[in-house]
């Protein structure tokens, strides 16, 4: 991930001097009523953004930790995986129409992630259990280890119509319409392992793992901003926002199993599918640079940090009670569940490159 930051630092510091070297030869291209705006200039045009983003949910509990045993007063803190930031990109196509005001684009963003933690239980001055199954009857002498890996996998296409207007001579707004899809996955691998007490060391394996996918379209409104400070320098701000609709699944399963050598039995707790309506908001500030060749090409760089939510995009159907002690002598026998919901952002720093031609 290192080598991958110190690249997109370096290809940007490049791209940059090109452009600032180039950018003598632009003078001529620009407005000549006072005017600091670049003009806009008709073609196509590609780009690339790489972006470095941390993925965030709230259903990242994985375990409840139990400290002092006994009983008499104890401290419940909760186990959750700590997600960091993971690159990402978003290529982009868009075409500007002769008028120099009206825009055509197509973005595709893609993410994904994969982020592990783990906590020991000793039985004695503390202990584990998962988040559905902890209190005074859950706590135990024997010792457990539980751990969990989060994946997030996100793929998002935009298709806007978008119409620049100069407010002033240094103020640029751009309204834009059209349509989002996406697709949202969420997989939760949990392991526990351990043994029920010290006079029972008879080992036991639980593992569950809870899958989340949302695909959903629906349309898109924003806004994006720039204030031109010079012919090339200035600052972009940007909010978006649309209303998907689309299908949402829940997949959980148990596999579970009691003794050394022992085949794991599964056990199907949701497998679950319905339409959902999710609400998605974004916005961005960066600083932008902008220069315009001789042959009437552009080059636009821009770099600054971005922040996408996806309400209530995660379906989690987990226990909420177990029958008796069944969890310590490796089975999964529930007495009730319920459906977890969940929000999905990301948020992380992004450079961007825009070639028109």
């Amino acid at each position: 991930m290192r080598n991958t930051r110190n690249l997109v630092l370096k290809s940007s510091l490049l791209a940059v001097s090109l452009a600032l070297y180039s950018g003598v030869y632009a003078d001529a291209m620009m407005p000549s009523d006072g005017s600091v705006i670049p003009p806009g200039t008709p073609g196509f045009g590609i780009s690339l953004t790489g972006l470095d983003l941390q993925p965030n949910a709230n259903n990242l509990t994985y375990a409840i930790f139990t400290n002092p045993l006994p009983v008499d007063h104890p401290n419940w803190a909760q186990e959750e995986v700590k997600t960091t930031f993971h690159p990402a990109f978003d290529f982009g196509l868009n075409y500007m129409m002769a008028d120099g005001v009206d825009q055509v684009h197509l973005d595709w963003l893609h993410f994904s992630s994969s982020n592990d933690a783990s906590v020991v239980g000793d039985g004695a001055t503390g202990s584990v259990s998962p988040p559905y199954w902890f209190g005074p009857g859950a706590q135990f002498t024997g010792a457990m280890n539980a751990s969990s890996t989060a994946k997030f996998n996100v793929d998002n296409i935009d298709l806007v119509f978008q119409h620049f207007v100069n407010v002033d001579n240094h103020l640029q707004v751009a309204p834009f319409f059209g349509l989002s899809s996406a697709y949202l996955k969420e997989d939760l691998t949990d392991n526990y392992t351990g043994s029920a007490n010290p006079s029972d060391p008879t080992p036991f394996n639980i593992t569950s793992d809870n899958i989340s996918k949302y695909k959903g379209i629906g349309p898109r409104l924003g806004l994006d901003t720039t204030y031109f400070v010079s012919q090339h320098f200035g600052v972009t701000a940007e909010m978006g926002g649309a209303l998907l609709i689309g299908s949402q699944e829940s997949d959980t399963t148990f596999n579970s199993c009691a003794g050394t050598g022992c085949t794991p039995q599964g056990t199907t707790l949701s497998d679950t599918s319905h339409i959902q309506m999710v609400p998605e908001l974004d916005g961005k500030l960066g600083l932008t640079y902008q220069t315009i060749f001789n042959s009437g090409s552009k080059f636009d760089f821009e770099a600054g940090y971005m922040l996408k939510v996806y309400i209530n995009a995660i379906d989690q159907v987990v226990p909420t009670k177990l029958v008796g002690d069944s969890f310590t002598s490796g089975t999964i026998a529930l007495d009730s569940d319920a459906s977890n919901i969940s929000d999905l952002s990301l948020n992380g720093p992004y450079v961007k490159f825009n070639w028109t031609f």
